[in-house]
């Protein structure tokens, strides 16, 4: 069996396996595991500097944005569950002042019967 040559561009990556079978080629087994695909989108607005941060966190791990905010949700709701008392489920949102005065305004603005409400941008 053979190794696969180092192939730099699409066209000699082409024409290589053309001409070759996967069967040609050595290498070791790997076991994959299979998932189904995701199959809910949630849009979340954070601030800027989350983001920043964000992207930061996600380039030195060398994955996407949105990749390591799935993992960080998920390890979080993890977390949560594992440490919930009386089997309830608890989402801990480290939230900031902003972020909680928002929520608090958006509160506020809900209760107070017939006042025209704020739409945020």
């Amino acid at each position: 069996m053979a190794k696969v040559p180092k192939i730099t561009d699409i066209e000699a990556a082409r024409k290589y396996w053309d001409s070759h079978s996967i069967d040609e080629v050595e290498g070791e087994e790997v076991e994959v595991e299979v998932r189904q695909p995701l199959s809910h989108v949630l849009s979340v607005r954070i601030d800027n500097d989350d983001f920043q941060t964000l992207k930061v966190m996600a380039k030195n791990k060398k994955i996407g944005v949105t990749t390591l905010a799935r993992q960080l949700l998920h390890e979080s709701l993890a977390s949560s569950r594992s440490n919930s008392e009386d089997s309830e489920w608890v989402v801990r949102l480290d939230l900031s002042n902003r972020q909680l005065t928002h929520i608090a305004e958006r509160i506020s603005d809900i209760q107070k019967p017939n006042k025209k409400r704020k739409i945020p941008a």
